[in-house]
């Protein structure tokens, strides 16, 4: 989410300085995790936050990115992508990037190596 940046009319905005306490952001997070609390019947969820920053369409910004460690399927992939729209609007966006990356578990997988070897 958008911290300091271009909007879509190309106005120079800082979230931080219109209102400290960011409540567009923590109302997209609390959507998110009323989203992710039903979809996993009341799951704990735990945001890992980090600003990160970039340019975009050559200005700079920085962002907040979440990450959230969780098994998603692809019914749980498109509502996160009709909710970017609204997002998009709320926080006057030109593009909100959702990315799904896999994490593998090599713990899991070494077990799984050595109980191949055992039960051939």
């Amino acid at each position: 989410m958008p911290l300091k940046g271009f909007d879509r009319e190309d106005r120079w905005r800082d979230f931080l300085n219109e209102d400290p306490r960011l409540p567009l952001h923590w109302d997209t997070i609390k959507e998110i995790s009323a989203y992710l609390g039903d979809r996993f019947q009341g799951a704990s969820l735990d945001f890992w936050q980090k600003n990160s920053g970039g340019i975009f369409e050559g200005k700079t910004e920085e962002n907040w990115v979440i990450f959230i460690d969780l098994k998603l399927g692809l019914s749980d992939v498109k509502w996160f992508s009709t909710e970017k729209v609204k997002w998009k609007d709320r926080f006057e966006q030109k593009s909100i990037y959702l990315t799904v990356h896999p994490i593998w578990a090599l713990e899991d997988d070494v077990e799984l190596l050595n109980e191949k070897k055992r039960n051939p």
